[in-house]
């Protein structure tokens, strides 16, 4: 079933010998379930000088409840941790490039479904006029 598909549902149910009692209709919305490729980070600005921004991909928002960023890793590109921050309970988190060199850093945030997101931030020195 596709996500989107709306599908109504009603029952009726017999006790006994008695005659059937008719439930409520209800409304069914598939949602989008995100396969390990979605689980991507949004990164702006990317590449970044100061500070940036990033949020989980979200392709299908609209059949998606929001979904918090619980912690996230920082890592450098031989795969050495460089920032590890836990308790973030935000759908969008800010970074700072304090300490960073140039260069390029991955990114893998947890949500608070458990699920992982990674991204990839590239860190570039400011141009001087």
């Amino acid at each position: 079933i596709d996500p989107g598909i709306e599908i109504e549902n009603q029952a009726s149910i017999e006790f006994d010998f008695e005659t059937a009692v008719a439930t409520n209709t209800t409304l069914n919305t598939i949602k989008y379930l995100s396969s390990e490729e979605d689980n991507r980070l949004e990164i702006y600005p990317n590449p970044m000088q100061s500070n940036a921004s990033f949020r989980l991909a979200r392709n299908q928002e609209i059949f998606d409840d929001n979904v918090a960023i619980t912690s996230y890793q920082m890592y450098d590109y031989t795969g050495k941790p460089i920032v590890s921050v836990q308790g973030v309970n935000e759908y969008k988190v800010s970074l700072d490039r304090t300490g960073l060199a140039s260069g390029t850093y991955f990114i893998i945030a947890q949500d608070e479904l458990g699920a992982e997101h990674q991204g990839k931030v590239v860190v570039v020195n400011s141009t001087v006029d």
